[in-house]
């Protein structure tokens, strides 16, 4: 772990909102239904009659802090602030677990960094009917990652 640990900038919270949008009823999401900033309704979690958007604001501020503390956790190497940040949206995105798991994470604790924002651009596809296909949406958010990792 990085010693103190980081956080997300501004700027990481403004590309998250960006790109989640804010809903303030509950919506199908891969796998599972969502509610204001694509938070993931977690077991037990219901919002029958939605949400407002202090509440989006509270659900957001406690799903970026899970993903700094993961990507703090799991990150054996120093990172710039702009590389926190594109980490900090991809957790966001698809989940701590999915971080360990990851090439991505492979290559930047092997000190490899400038081999990360290919990286990044591998996760542009979703499966459909039994077939990946690239999704625009991610290609954008990908971009816009690799544009913060570079930062």
């Amino acid at each position: 772990m990085i010693s103190p640990p980081m956080l997300p900038s501004s700027a990481c919270e403004a590309q998250i909102k960006t790109a989640e949008g804010l809903i303030l009823v509950v919506r199908p999401d891969a796998g599972g239904e969502a509610i204001g900033f694509g938070h993931d309704l977690l077991p037990g979690e219901s919002y029958p009659d939605g949400i407002t958007p202090e509440f989006a604001e509270t659900l957001f501020q406690q799903d970026l802090a899970k993903a700094a503390a993961c990507v703090n956790a799991h990150v054996n190497v120093a990172l710039t602030e702009g590389q926190f940040d594109a980490l900090c949206d991809w957790v966001y995105q698809y989940g701590c677990g999915r971080l360990q798991e990851s090439s991505l994470l492979r290559v930047i604790n092997a000190g490899n960094l400038s081999a990360a924002p290919e990286q990044f651009e591998r996760w542009v596809y979703e499966e459909e009917s039994g077939a990946e296909k690239i999704v625009e949406g991610l290609v954008t958010r990908r971009a816009q990652d690799v544009a913060l990792w570079n930062s």
